[in-house]
């Protein structure tokens, strides 16, 4: 059966993707811009989901007859888009340093703690037999990797410790994507060879940045993007 739309509206935007992943990412983008969208929460790889990308991965954008994937690249789109109408600016200027930084910031997160440290763990431990097989030397080199990549957020964080990712700019899509990889993490801590860094490692810069992420979620927007989970 199919998921029913939620939050409709007539406005061109179509949010696919069940909040339960990584399209919470743009549910959160979207409450925070404050503008109407629809959201259908397809699982991945379900009928819904494979219309519109065949490797039936969410979430997916409909801008109209324009179709894009990967929650990254449709915060920034949505970003860029809705910079002068949306309720909150999350998207430094193109040719800006604070969008060079945000840019670092976005490929960091993705490639480094989503895909070399998260994934590689749930495909090898808790997805193992369905998309890959079990490998605990991957599922340790992926946590000691993410650990390390998490002390550098800390310690950026801790050097401005009431802003945000980009201190020049403030709450931006990055802080969004942090944000909902450190819940990921939390939400596997129990799984075999894992362990939250804030744990093994109880510094100063890690205690930063539990308060900046307790600060993140005390957000409206995000309050109302958890109840769309």
């Amino acid at each position: 059966m199919e998921p029913n739309s939620q939050h409709s509206s007539g406005s061109g935007l179509v949010l696919i993707g069940s909040g339960r992943f990584r399209p919470f990412r743009n549910i959160w983008m979207l409450e925070e811009l404050g503008v109407p969208y629809t959201h259908i929460p397809a699982s991945p790889r379900s009928s819904t989901a494979g219309q519109y990308n065949a490797l039936g991965q969410v979430p997916i954008l409909k801008d109209g007859d324009f179709v894009m994937t990967e929650s990254g690249g449709i915060n920034t789109y949505l970003g860029d888009k809705f910079r002068k109408t949306g309720r909150t600016e999350l998207i430094p200027a193109a040719g800006t340093m604070e969008r060079g930084q945000y840019e670092q910031w976005v490929s960091f997160i993705l490639m480094e703690l989503d895909a070399q440290g998260l994934w590689v763990h749930r495909k090898h431990a808790e997805l193992a037999g369905l998309l890959a097989p079990a490998c605990p030397v991957a599922v340790e080199t992926s946590r000691v990797h993410f650990i390390k990549c998490m002390k550098r957020l800390a310690e950026q964080l801790h050097a401005h410790p009431s802003s945000y990712l980009i201190p020049n700019f403030g709450f931006s899509a990055a802080d969004i994507l942090l944000v909902h990889i450190v819940g990921w993490a939390e939400s596997i801590d129990a799984s075999p060879r894992w362990d939250q860094p804030w744990r093994e490692t109880p510094t100063e810069p890690m205690r930063t940045l539990l308060s900046y992420v307790s600060r993140c979620c005390e957000r409206p927007a995000f309050k109302r993007a958890k109840r769309k989970q």
